[in-house]
């Protein structure tokens, strides 16, 4: 948008996003400054998420504790899955939705980039390969 000198009568994005006068331009501006502003937040959450994450882990590390051999042959005689206790399949489920959760943060963080890519790819400059200069 900063290059393109043909501000009527543009599509961004999408058909449904056609500029027809100048305060729809503006606005269009200003929902890309927005845009930029949003990823920004997007990012900081990340980073917050997987600091939570890691403190998480490092506290749950802390506590574990070592089983005296008798109580763990009473607690593990046969090997299989139906013998590993409740609390470790929960840790199991728990782990899966946090990395679901990183990758739709993730995701959300990559499409809004992506649609800053494409606004900022619009704006092509066009006008100067239109003059022929002697």
């Amino acid at each position: 948008m900063l290059l393109n000198w043909n501000t009527i009568d543009a599509c961004f994005l999408s058909s449904d996003l056609h500029i027809q006068t100048g305060f729809q331009f503006f606005l269009t501006c200003l929902a890309t400054f927005l845009l930029v502003i949003s990823l920004e937040l997007t990012r900081k959450f990340q980073r917050r998420f997987d600091r939570y994450l890691r403190d998480k882990q490092v506290f749950l590390q802390e506590r574990v504790y070592a089983v005296p051999d008798d109580m763990r042959e009473k607690l593990l005689n046969r090997p299989g899955e139906e013998n590993v206790p409740s609390t470790l399949k929960n840790k199991r489920f728990v782990v899966i939705l946090e990395q679901i959760s990183r990758g739709l943060i993730h995701a959300v963080q990559f499409s809004i980039s992506y649609c800053i890519m494409l606004l900022f790819m619009y704006s092509n400059g066009m006008h100067f390969t239109n003059h022929v200069y002697v």
